[in-house]
């Protein structure tokens, strides 16, 4: 996953050193997290200056869940989203760039389980929609939006049951990759992508 850091620019140019760490909430699993940190100089200036001027981080993701009987057996739908924030500007030898940036998560699993849980069908869709918006006088320097969802689907029976070693399992998995980002430069666009 990609994290700009521009709106954060202002605060990094101030002469200080500064240690920028990256790590997974913990989810009961361990997790390699390998970072690759992109910087941008202004050849121009000998220094840049600038701050901060929005920072809406949601602690926490907002989360509902419901269930319920269904036609046969029970069902459940659990949903989160969260929606952060951020903007500052660095003042350059071209000029005061301004950098907002917004983040919204998206989160979706729902299913029916029978059969004393031997049947069940899961849909789940994870979408993420990242945008990066710089301007400097009043002008579009640079858009960059990401969308990414990740569809999966599960339906399985293990309806053939016996005992904890014998049983049969059948099952089915859709999963896709849908990832569209349009970057643009002075209006240009400069990577435009699906996969």
């Amino acid at each position: 996953e990609n994290l700009d850091l521009t709106p954060f620019a202002g605060r990094l140019v101030d002469g200080g050193s500064h240690t920028l760490t990256a790590s997974m909430s913990p989810i009961g699993d361990d997790w390699n997290v390998i970072t690759t940190l992109f910087l941008w100089t202004d050849h121009h200036a000998a220094r840049t200056s600038g701050a901060l001027t929005t920072d809406h981080i949601a602690p926490t993701a907002s989360i509902a869940t419901t269930s319920g009987p269904a036609s046969s057996g029970q069902q459940y739908t659990v949903t989160a989203h969260r929606d952060d924030e951020l903007a500052g500007y660095v003042d350059t030898s071209s000029g005061r760039v301004y950098t907002r940036d917004t983040f919204q998560r998206q989160f979706r699993n729902s299913g029916q389980v029978s059969d004393a849980g031997l049947v069940q069908s899961i849909d789940q869709s994870d979408r993420v929609m990242q945008t990066s918006v710089s301007t400097r006088h009043g002008r579009v320097v640079r858009d960059d939006r990401l969308s990414e969802s990740y569809p999966i689907s599960v339906d399985f029976s293990a309806a053939s049951y016996v005992d904890d070693q014998n049983f049969a399992l059948q099952g089915t998995v859709h999963m896709g990759q849908d990832v569209q980002l349009v970057l643009r430069g002075e209006g240009r666009p400069i990577v435009r992508g699906w996969t």
